[in-house]
């Protein structure tokens, strides 16, 4: 019976018409898109200031860590990561965020 009764809340209507879930998808949905379009932004800014064109991975691995609390980034010699680190730290900073690297191993822990 409880189960039962969970199934058809999650299944109600909330306001407008929509169901919980879909409105929070909405919002949540919503605010990705405005979060995307200020890293975006900020990717221009970066290219611009530093006279710089990321790779497309480049910058989704930028985007990446704009929009996450974490970001483990790895690669062979030469693969860019001073380079978007460089971008993170310069995006970052410019926003005003709180930033810690770690570089546990290899020549950056030097």
């Amino acid at each position: 019976m409880h189960h039962r009764h969970l199934q058809r809340r999650e299944r109600g209507r909330g306001h407008g018409g929509e169901g919980e879930q879909t409105a929070r998808r909405r919002v949540v949905g919503g605010e990705r898109d405005h979060e995307q379009r200020d890293v975006d932004r900020a990717l221009a800014w970066f290219e611009e200031r530093s006279r710089i064109s990321l790779a497309p991975q480049q910058r989704e691995a930028v985007r990446c860590a704009a929009t996450s609390k974490v970001l483990v980034l790895t690669g062979g010699p030469g693969t860019g990561k001073t380079t978007i680190v460089s971008a993170i730290l310069r995006i970052l900073e410019k926003k005003g965020r709180r930033i810690a690297l770690a570089a546990p191993t290899g020549r950056a822990a030097k």
